[in-house]
């Protein structure tokens, strides 16, 4: 959501649920991925409630799972994957972003303090305080739009692909933006649960709460609005995320950061994988 597509505050939000238990990025450690028996063994784990972590609960866990970005094995592995959810009653909430353009800034901003640490030389994805998500905020990027649309075009078409390997699944699809501002969509997540409905919260403190102004001069501003606009869905969302583009002063770039395609692949959407325990044979 590290990534930018707000999955760590979304699985803070259901781990406060008393019944929920969603235990993290596990396939992060490329041994548990490095082939589908490796996969499997450790979702057999999981599942069998053999696997111990801070999202353990003293109550009735009723649904037991992950967060599974789709760099992790998950794509390269579905067919089998989709089997073993089916046999096992696995359900999946699918967590994206509309704005493609905006978490390929916070990726970048999030790179930019894994190198820099600007909080007292630590990195932090994710923060508790506003002070000092003030601090991440004040970082503006500059992007090279040569390769921008591509990256785009290609994690997009990641996300429509795991839609598609993935829909023999029970499953739910939700927007990072809708959530921010609709928290009724979380109530949502919890009938499709079959959960108790109960006020969700999160401490996690959003960094980007304003449009982010980037380094462009207004040729190449220009340029990326139409180029974007070409690639979204969403007219609406395009145009307030790079309007206030052509009111900025024009400046030097700063200089190019890395190309972080790998990390906008993965970030491009993630999973939260649930199993219901309760009530089941």
């Amino acid at each position: 959501m590290l990534l930018r597509s707000g999955s760590g505050w979304f699985e803070t939000l259901l781990n406060r649920h008393e019944n929920i238990s969603s235990n993290g990025e596990i396939f992060s450690v490329k041994e548990r991925r490095s082939n589908i028996t490796s996969i499997m063994k450790t979702l057999d784990k999981l599942y069998n409630l053999d696997w111990f972590s801070s999202a353990a609960k003293n109550e009735c866990t009723a649904a037991v799972g992950l967060k599974w970005m789709l760099n992790q094995g998950l794509m390269k592995h579905h067919q089998e994957i989709v089997e073993y959810f089916n046999r096992r009653g696995v359900s999946a909430i699918f967590l994206l972003r509309r704005n493609l353009l905006q978490r390929f800034v916070s990726i970048l901003a999030n790179d930019h303090d894994r190198n820099t640490k600007q909080l007292n030389g630590r990195h932090k994805a994710h923060v508790h305080h506003r002070g000092e998500a003030d601090v991440l905020a004040e970082y503006k990027p500059t992007i090279i739009t040569k390769s921008l649309i591509a990256e785009l075009k290609r994690s997009d078409k990641l996300a429509a692909d795991a839609l598609v390997n993935f829909k023999t699944i029970l499953n739910i699809v939700l927007y990072y933006e809708d959530v921010v501002s609709n928290r009724s969509k979380l109530t949502d997540v919890l009938d499709f649960l079959k959960l108790p409905k109960i006020k969700l919260s999160s401490r996690h403190v959003k960094i980007h709460t304003k449009r982010v102004l980037l380094q462009f001069d207004l040729m190449k501003c220009h340029v990326l609005v139409l180029l974007y606009i070409e690639v979204t869905d969403s007219l609406r969302d395009a145009t307030c995320f790079l309007a206030p583009f052509f009111l900025a002063q024009k400046r030097k770039p700063i200089g190019a950061k890395r190309n972080a395609s790998a990390e906008m692949l993965a970030a491009t959407a993630m999973i939260i994988i649930i199993r219901r325990i309760c009530g089941r044979p």
